[in-house]
């Protein structure tokens, strides 16, 4: 079967690239293991994703946003950094950044759905449901997909957007650097007694990190970060010890908590690819950039990613130009990577230097906070970056 673009991953990724060409006249296949009836309807998976005032303005010129319910959206009003058991924060306000939020909050799996309600919608694309990709074969001309199946796609321009550990990456020939942070991401809703007032909490504690996204009403969603076998003994807990142990860990800042929804846990696995582009094939979400959670950039960085490969697929098949064309992708590949290696490798030594247990780190540590309130250029351009419209 031959194709214009096949798109690998038919998540949030794939699905906000396929939403970018809605009138590029384009003919697509996007393929994903999971069925047509998860992907169209996927279940709440305990991920609540912050998303900056561009990734907004990227998803309303898709069509995706309208598709979300204003009662999915959270606001984040404020933030606050703190390190250990001091009171001492490092504050940013979305005043600073004019009259939008800091970032807005909506659950992964609406977002999702949202994606993939518009992509399905555009004329030329199919879903291709519950296929397997046994191996993907960049060319000169066309390049090719292979289906467990047995079946063949071509098309001019592949495109992998199947997670961090991306399978068709590798069968591609493209090298990624990973690093494990030996580390677990427990994720929940909780309810508390005390209103969090849009403020999100950022916690480097000793031995663990502790995040709070505020959710609509009194309930925020609780992100815990510890090594792999003591998380293992916090998922072991009762939902009544558990909620204990998260209001003695916030220092009751939100009061008395109440566990709402089953807690779910991930690995922590940072992933940059070595190239994001070859013949007629290119990476986007998180098989070109998987980021650690804690800076919330990992789905704007998709996002991001995402629309600027579409929008230059879009204007090359508009104007009757190659889609796959060496130059396109190569300036997509220099977008993407100024735009996301800087905050990439700045978060590897972040995450490394508030983890560190040894006394000169819990130093820096405070002197990192202070520093980053007392000079407020810094402040202002991380302000600018959350609240900033897209171009």
């Amino acid at each position: 079967m031959d194709y214009d673009i096949i798109v690998i991953g038919a998540g949030p990724s794939g699905a906000t690239f396929v939403s970018g060409l809605a009138d590029a006249g384009l003919r697509i296949a996007m393929i994903d293991q999971q069925k047509r009836e998860t992907l169209i309807d996927p279940t709440y998976d305990g991920r609540d994703i912050a998303l900056s005032q561009r990734t907004v303005d990227i998803l309303k010129q898709c069509g995706i946003w309208q598709q979300i319910p204003d009662t999915e959206v959270s606001p984040i009003r404020a933030a606050r950094v703190i390190d250990g058991k001091s009171p001492y924060s490092l504050d940013f306000d979305a005043k600073a950044g004019g009259e939008h939020p800091l970032g807005r909050l909506v659950s992964n799996h609406i977002i999702r759905k949202a994606a993939m309600a518009t992509a399905l919608n555009i004329k030329g694309v199919d879903l291709l449901d519950g296929e397997t990709v046994e191996d993907v074969a960049p060319g000169e001309d066309r390049s090719s997909v292979r289906l467990a199946d047995g079946s063949v796609l071509t098309a001019p321009l592949v495109i992998a957007a199947d997670t961090r550990f991306s399978p068709a990456r590798r069968q591609a020939g493209i090298s990624a650097s990973m690093h494990d942070f030996g580390q677990v991401m427990i994720v929940a809703r909780m309810e508390h007694s005390i209103d969090h007032d849009g403020v999100s909490w950022e916690c480097f504690l000793y031995g663990s990190t502790l995040a709070v996204l505020p959710l609509n009403g009194s309930v925020s969603s609780i992100v815990l970060t510890l090594p792999h076998q003591e998380a293992q003994r916090w998922l072991g807990k009762s939902p009544e010890a558990y909620a204990d142990a998260i209001t003695r860990r916030l220092g009751g800042i939100l009061g008395d908590m109440k566990l709402v929804s089953e807690r779910t846990s991930y690995p922590l696995v940072g992933v940059y690819a070595n190239r994001f582009a070859g013949d007629g094939f290119a990476l986007i979400g998180d098989a070109a950039v998987g980021m650690h959670p804690v800076t919330a950039h990992g789905y704007n960085f998709c996002v991001a990613g995402a629309q600027a490969l579409a929008r230059r697929v879009d204007k090359a098949a508009r104007a009757g130009e190659d889609i796959r064309s060496k130059t396109l992708l190569r300036a997509y590949e220099a977008e993407h990577r100024l735009r996301t290696w800087p905050l990439y490798a700045s978060t590897q030594k972040l995450v490394q230097l508030y983890t560190s247990e040894i006394p000169p780190a819990k130093i820096l540590r405070k002197f990192v906070l202070r520093a980053g309130n007392v000079f407020t250029p810094a402040k202002s351009v991380i302000t600018g970056m959350l609240t900033r419209h897209a171009a």
